[in-house]
């Protein structure tokens, strides 16, 4: 698909947008970071719904799975200066719309280098709030008090023929104060607009203010909106929302009746054995403002909005059914605004409804927009497998994830996907089922889509690129954590791990990393007495403690280790430190080349850019064949293409290339960890990394990545290669 360049399309401004503040509320994350710590670590936030909601017997509905708020959705109004019995009598939506946007602004605020003045900004500021015109608590109350008290005093007035006027009024009185009273805050729950006119109010906020009600396509929808009026000067900030906390049992009911809802309660995107969605909910939102000015005030920049593109699907075959050609449209739009090929592209968020009918128009819709390749080179994945279908909510979690993941650098993992959509096999997608390291070519930047298609045919899809400036904070949660502790007498450090031990209790699995780092500034090298745990959760690092507590009583040997990661040792033993890099052929290096660093380069920047550095390799040919396809292979891949490929790996021309970068790559981490060696050496194609670790080659050898025939030549001459 060819996409007119950027310069010759005079017909709008399409200057890039920066998303420079975000923030959310989803099923099993009650803010911005938890959010992406479970998006990486693969949470599924799936569960029954609570008792609290409602009885799905009642309703004929059997069980029911989906994505819940509940305790998650807190709001304190008194900052606000909103009375708590307002928020106990009007719409929940709006006071959680009100907090998460107000979190998103202050979320930008707080990394900006440069404060320009607040009552300016508010002025300037346009809110669009995405949400759906579905029955809430407030229109529920008021209903209730007119339309269904009226409807059940007219049946039992057939009912009871002989009931005198002042039975049946009392009748109709009693009807009406069982119900929860209206007040005024009861009607300003049931007006739609309030759900951003509340926000605009509280935060005094001056730019335009309204929502959009465009099915699941709505978050994406009021994006658009924001960026459009951003290029056009209307306002100097922007804020999109989507919302979606009404979860009545008619939503369910619908969704049944459509055949539409999953019978296992388990959302499986772009899968084989899909089976239908269940409902999630939440509410997020992000800031954008045009990139010039975000560069200009010192914003952070999560990822810039290159393009985005709408559609409506026309004369389909039913107004609830998608179309083809309708997606296509939507998707063809946001790239020729952009200015790139859809060929830049490494990473779709699908809408993913994990429905027959959703999931194979979506994939077919990608493979025309997209076309053909050689191999599948292109994510693709739905936050719907974790939290549900958020409905007009839905594409505001699809942005905020894959502007995380541009962040970060990571390709984040779908749940629930045993074999792909057969549709799959022939395009160039794959469905990525675990967290990876995001590689491109240095100089490169990493892209993504993002879509959300809504009922009544209405598309839009959103072209994402990282931001040129590489992340100021390292925000991606790490599968275990480290503990140290130290004392200078052996009692002192017994008690000290009880304490610890006692402490758990009352913390949760997201202040472990807090815990781990406080710990760490106590601890003393120097002490006679020095102890570590790795763990990887609250359970583990408790079980672990106490196991510790009771040996470190009865076991005087000065030092011990047990293989699950607890280590003690009484008294320092200084001594010097060697690197031994390893070469071609060096013992167990002749196999397991695939997904090596793939975990460091999820967590530590250095070891990536080496990798990416790595990327540009060229065979002896000259043909551009990027190492990450063989060394980070799509994991759809079955056991004897993994095979094959470590075969390749293994006395390939990429082998001195790949060994090359590891050994750089795990060079670069130390340097980042402060330890410095007082010898190097190497085996084989190790040596050039020792000399690179010797001073006597500066790092600029790294760029020998790029050249097959370079490193040949250059461990020819050295007697470096052992092949």
């Amino acid at each position: 698909m060819a996409v007119s360049d950027r310069t010759d399309n005079p017909r709008h401004n399409t200057d890039p947008i920066a998303i420079v503040g975000m923030e959310c509320v989803f099923p099993g994350a009650r803010n911005l970071e938890s959010f992406w710590r479970n998006i990486v670590q693969g949470v599924d936030a799936i569960r029954e719904a609570p008792p609290s909601r409602f009885d799905p017997a009642e309703y004929g509905l059997g069980k029911i799975r989906g994505g819940f708020l509940d305790g998650l959705a807190e709001f304190d109004p008194v900052p606000f200066g909103i009375m708590p019995n307002a928020v106990d009598e009007g719409d929940p939506e709006q006071f959680l719309v009100l907090g998460v946007i107000h979190g998103a602004l202050r979320n930008a605020e707080n990394a900006r280098a440069n404060k320009p003045s607040g009552k300016a900004t508010g002025e300037r500021t346009e809110v669009v709030v995405g949400r759906g015109g579905y029955l809430g608590n407030s229109v529920e109350h008021m209903y209730l008090r007119t339309e269904v008290v009226a409807q059940v005093a007219a049946i039992l007035d057939r009912m009871l023929p002989d009931a005198s006027p002042a039975r049946r009024a009392e009748i109709r009185e009693r009807l009406t104060a069982a119900l929860p009273p209206v007040t005024a805050e009861v009607v300003a729950g049931s007006i739609p607009n309030l759900a951003c006119g509340r926000a605009s109010n509280r935060l005094d906020l001056m730019g335009a203010g309204f929502t959009v009600d465009a099915a699941c396509a709505s978050s994406l929808i009021a994006v658009d909106s924001v960026v459009r009026s951003l290029r056009e000067g209307r306002c100097d900030v922007g804020v999109a929302a989507g919302a979606h906390l009404i979860q009545k049992p008619y939503f369910w009911t619908a969704f049944k009746t459509l055949g539409a809802l999953s019978p296992s309660g388990k959302i499986a995107p772009f899968s084989n054995d899909a089976d239908g969605l269940v409902v999630g909910e939440g509410v997020g939102a992000v800031v954008l403002k045009r990139l010039t000015d975000a560069e200009r005030d010192g914003d952070r920049v999560y990822a810039i909005i290159r393009g985005v593109g709408v559609s409506s699907d026309g004369r389909g075959a039913a107004v609830l059914s998608p179309r083809v050609e309708g997606e296509v449209l939507a998707i063809a739009r946001a790239y020729e605004e952009a200015g790139v090929e859809p060929a830049s592209i490494s990473m779709i968020e699908g809408h993913g409804t994990a429905t027959s009918v959703g999931d194979a128009a979506e994939i077919a819709a990608l493979d025309q927009a997209f076309g053909p390749n050689s191999f599948a080179d292109i994510a693709l994945g739905s936050v719907k497998s974790m939290i549900g279908h958020a409905m007009p909510a839905a594409g505001m979690a699809g942005l905020i994830k894959t502007a995380l993941a541009l962040y970060h650098h990571i390709l984040p993992p779908t749940l629930n996907v045993e074999e792909p959509h057969p549709a799959l096999a022939d395009t160039r997608f794959y469905v990525n089922t675990t967290a990876r390291p995001w590689i491109v070519p240095q100089g490169t930047p990493r892209r993504a889509g993002v879509n959300a298609f809504g009922f009544g045919g209405i598309n839009a899809h959103v072209v994402l690129e990282q931001p040129s400036a590489p992340p100021a904070e390292q925000l991606t949660p790490q599968g275990s954590e480290l503990f140290l502790a130290s004392a200078p007498r052996r009692e002192e450090l017994i008690t000290r791990v009880r304490q610890w031990a006692s402490a758990l209790s009352s913390l949760s699995e997201n202040e472990l990393r807090d815990v781990a780092y406080s710990e760490s500034k106590r601890f003393r090298a120097t002490d006679e007495f020095r102890f570590a745990v790795i763990a990887e959760s609250l359970a583990d690092l408790t079980e672990k403690l106490a196991r510790s507590a009771r040996r470190l009583e009865t076991d005087r040997h000065d030092t011990w280790v047990e293989t699950d990661g607890v280590y003690f040792s009484r008294e320092p033993r200084p001594g010097k430190l060697a690197f031994l890099f390893p070469g071609i052929g060096f013992p167990g290096m002749a196999g397991g080349y695939t997904n090596r660093l793939a975990e460091l380069c999820l967590h530590f920047p250095e070891v990536q850019a080496t990798v990416d550095a790595a990327d540009r390799f060229t065979l002896e040919d000259g043909t551009a064949y990027p190492l990450h396809h063989q060394f980070f292979p799509p994991p759809r891949l079955a056991s004897a293409e993994f095979a094959q490929i470590e075969r390749e790996l293994a006395w390939s021309q990429r082998a001195p290339a790949g060994m090359l970068m590891a050994n750089i790559a795990t060079l670069e981490l130390m340097k980042r960890v402060k330890v410095t060696p007082d010898a190097v050496a190497g085996f084989s194609l190790g040596e050039w990394a020792a000399l690179v670790a010797g001073g006597v080659l500066d790092e600029s050898a790294i760029d020998h990545f790029a050249d097959s025939k370079e490193i040949l030549r250059f461990s020819d001459e050295r007697g470096l290669w052992a092949g």
